[in-house]
Parts: C-alpha cells; structure tokens; sequence
C-alpha cells in the first residue's frame, strides 16, 4: 500500500516586534546634539550680551564727554545724575549762571523732559530695549563708595580727587558682562574698561572670604558728586 505523505505546513508567526525606549547609542547621540545645541546657543548669548555692552558703554561714554565738554565750553559746572537700578540718567546746570539752565537742544532726550534737564535711555539710544542696567556708579577711594551723581567743573574737571567708575551690566546667568567706564578726576575724560565677568564689588566680596561670620554688613556709604 502506497502511503502518501503529508506536507505539513507550519503555522506561520508574526514578526517579533521591537522593544520599546532607546538604545544606548541613541541616548549618547541624543546627548551628544543637545550639547552641541547647548554650546552653540549660550555662544550666541554670550556675543550678543558683549556687543550690547559695548553698544551701551559706547553711548554712555560719548554722552560724559560731552556733558564734560560742555562745562567747559560754557565755563560752568553741569550735573548727572544717574537713576539707581535703572538704564537711565539725566543732566542740567549746575553752575550759578541761570542763563544755561536751558540746556542745548539733543536728539536723545525724551519728550518729557523739561527745557532744563535731559534725559538719556542707554537702551533706546543703542538699540538694547531693556537689556543693559546701570549695576554701580563709585567714587574710588580706599573704601569705594555709591554715588548716583557727578559733575564737572568749568575746566572738565571732577570736584573730587577720587576717579568715578560707572559699571554696565547686561545678560543673566553665566552670559552675565560687565564693563568698567572710568572717569579721570583732572581731565574729566571718561574711557571704557574691558569686559569682565565679575561686578563692582567683587574684591569687597573676596575680602569677606575666610573670615569668621559676624553681623550683617552695612552697605557701602554714598557719596556726593
């Protein structure tokens, strides 16, 4: 008897499908563009925190010289006075001559201003909108001190013998800039510092290190102009 095989067919089974999440190297790739994404965005933070310094420090420079220039044009004391905290600060007439309280007209000032004050916006004028703050105005003594005013003297000089430093900030967290502007007490002149990445109280703030703690430090006393 003939004995006829039988083709047996094996069930077929459905592809094994793959296990979910990542693999190694996909995470370390993962974390490989997120570094390269991080890097690359706090260097374009960074540059353009420098260039609205340099922008801020470039317009507040030329505005002292000019108010210094003035005084001695006009033979005469004239005042800034900075807002503390803020981007802004304005100047007037100082001197005993009331026919210079009307101050020339500028291009920079606000339309609130009166005829004898000016104002200036060290954002609007540079083009920052609200990135760049007036962090310290100090007088440079052996104890530096806060002083919110200067003035000049009939021949651009500073009553005080002391040079005047005015701090610019701008960015947050590790794009945080400073800028030093200093003024010369003789000439008046003011010249901009380089960029730094600590503030104006840096130094007072080393000093305290390694001491032992005691009570709360009064802030640094003000000065006049």
């Amino acid at each position: 008897m003939v004995r006829i095989s039988e083709n047996r067919v094996r069930p077929s089974h459905p592809a094994a499908t793959k296990s979910g999440g990542f693999s190694l190297i996909e995470l370390l790739l993962v974390l490989a563009v997120l570094g390269i994404v991080t890097g690359a965005v706090l260097t374009h933070l960074q540059s353009t925190t420098n260039d609205r310094l340099d922008a801020a420090a470039q317009v507040v420079m030329s505005d002292l010289n000019y108010i210094r220039n003035l005084s001695v044009a006009n033979n005469s004391n004239y005042r800034v006075t900075f807002e503390a905290g803020n981007s802004k600060y304005y100047f007037e007439h100082s001197g005993t001559n009331a026919n210079l309280n009307i101050l020339p007209a500028s291009p920079y000032g606000e339309i609130s201003d009166s005829p004898t004050r000016q104002s200036t916006d060290v954002n609007v004028i540079s083009l920052n909108m609200s990135s760049v703050e007036v962090a310290a105005v100090l007088v440079q003594g052996s104890i530096p001190t806060e002083t919110t005013m200067l003035e000049f003297g009939p021949l651009g000089e500073r009553p005080r013998s002391e040079e005047n430093t005015i701090w610019l900030a701008a960015g947050w967290g590790d794009a945080r800039r400073f800028v030093p502007l200093t003024i010369n007490p003789v000439t008046g002149m003011t010249v901009i510092g380089e960029q730094t990445t600590t503030g104006p109280f840096a130094e007072e703030a080393e000093s305290l290190l390694g001491k032992t703690p005691g009570p709360p430090q009064a802030p640094l006393p003000s000065s006049g102009p």
